[in-house]
Parts: C-alpha cells; structure tokens; sequence
C-alpha cells in the first residue's frame, strides 16, 4: 500500500523546563538565559553539522522537529535556521536522486511523502519537498515503465504495475493532481496490454489466473487511490496536530547534552 506518513522514533533526550515561583525567582530567570532555547540553538547546530555532511535524508526528520519545536516557543531564528537547513538538505537529497543510475530515488521519493505529511505544522519547509515531488514522481514512474518493458514474464510486468499503482496513491495523497494523472494513465495503459496478452493466452487456466489478478490489481489500485483520497496531507496533517506524540509537532528535538 502506498506509503502514509509512518511512525518516526526520533531519539529523545529530556527538555528541562524551570519553573519559577515568587517575584524574587522571576526576577533571577529573566537575567538567565531560556534554558529550552540555548539547548534548541546547541540541538539545530548539531544537527545542521551533521546534515551538511551528506545528502542522507537522515538528519531530515530531526530538522522538521527542530523547526516545529522552535515555532512553538517562539524562536524566530531557530526555526528559520532549521528550516533553512531542512530545505538544503531536501533539495540535496532530491539531486541526488535523480542521478543516472541511482538507486534511491524510489526510497527518497517515499520518505519525501512521509515529511510532506510530517511538515503540516511547518509550511516554510513545504516548498522545497513539493519541488522535490514534483521531480521524484515522473523519475521514479518511468524507472518502473522501463523495468516493465524489459520483464519478461508476466508476473513482473504485473509487479511492476502494482509499483505505478502504490505511487500514483502517494500523488493523490500530496495532493499532486498532474502526476496522480499520468501515473494512473500508465497503470491503465500496462494493465490494458496485459490483459490484451492474457485473453490471447492458450492454456484456459493461465487465462483465468492471469485475467483474475489483473482484476485484482485493477481494484486494489482504485482502493488505494481512494483511500488516498481521503487521507491527504491535510487530513493526515491535521490529524497529527491534533493527537499529541505524532507528527512534527508530537516530537521534541534531540538536545544535545552537557
């Protein structure tokens, strides 16, 4: 099934919050730093060190709860710095990709799915993974056509098709209507000729079995595609923000320690 935004297990390290009571407390905190924001500044260098060190998209979900985290106490430059950082990364990640002969445009692509969800609450970040999107799913979808073309048998080509199936569900859930289009008309073309393969077939009971999986793959496709359809970024977006402990805004930052 096509990839919703999964269970990201952030390593989680305590956010001390102090709490002061009285005048004479009140007025020693604010000739102190905030405690929360000096570990968030320390969190998002670490973390954008470790970032620049290459175009995995490892770093990525740390950033987007940086990001979140800051926005939520009000840390301007802390959440535009891990935003920033965030962003770079992206489109690192999205060149690398896309280059002849590699082979994580397909992972990079879900993941990319999988933080467009996660970014709901952080809409500076969102350009730069729906331009990552945009580029990943006309790449990825032709990969695949390509693999069907060379496959010999038909239950690879059929495989093959079921991977057309499973991302035009992931474009429909960001919401990316062009590509949701074309996808779905490549599935529909694959399908079309396979069946065309199928119904010339001899043997009556390859027939049968190969004509029934092509139904099978014809409904699970138009499941999966519903079922994106009703559970957008938006919905699912939304739904994070509002069940604490899931999504961006569920997750603290990992703050590095004394």
């Amino acid at each position: 099934m096509f990839s919703l935004a999964r269970s990201i297990a952030l390593p989680v390290a305590a956010m001390v919050l102090f709490s002061f009571s009285g005048t004479g407390c009140a007025a020693e905190a604010a000739r102190k730093a905030d405690p929360t924001l000096v570990e968030l500044q320390r969190a998002l260098e670490s973390a954008t060190r470790e970032a620049k060190a290459g175009d995995s998209l490892d770093n990525a979900y740390e950033l987007l709860a940086l990001a979140d985290t800051a926005q939520q106490f009000k840390a301007t430059q802390i959440a535009t710095g891990a935003g920033n950082a965030f962003s770079d990364l992206v489109r690192r990640a999205t060149a690398s990709a896309l280059k002849p002969g590699s082979k994580t445009a397909r992972d990079t692509l879900d993941q990319f799915v999988d933080l467009r969800t996660a970014a709901y609450t952080v809409p500076a970040v969102q350009g730069a993974l729906d331009d990552g999107l945009k580029a990943l799913f006309p790449a990825v979808a032709g990969g695949i056509e390509k693999r069907m073309v060379s496959a010999v048998a038909f239950e690879d080509k059929l495989d093959a098709a079921g991977e057309l199936a499973v991302i035009q569900a992931s474009a429909v859930q960001v919401k990316m209507p062009a590509a949701a289009k074309d996808i779905g008309a490549a599935f529909d073309d694959a399908v079309a000729a396979l069946r065309k393969t199928a119904e010339a077939e001899n043997d009556a009971e390859v027939r049968a079995r190969h004509v029934a999986a092509l139904d099978a793959a014809l409904k699970t496709r138009d499941d999966h595609v519903k079922d994106a359809a009703e559970n957008t970024i938006d919905v699912m977006g939304q739904r994070m923000k509002d069940s604490p402990g899931e999504g961006a805004s569920g997750h603290q930052a990992t703050l590095p320690k004394d």
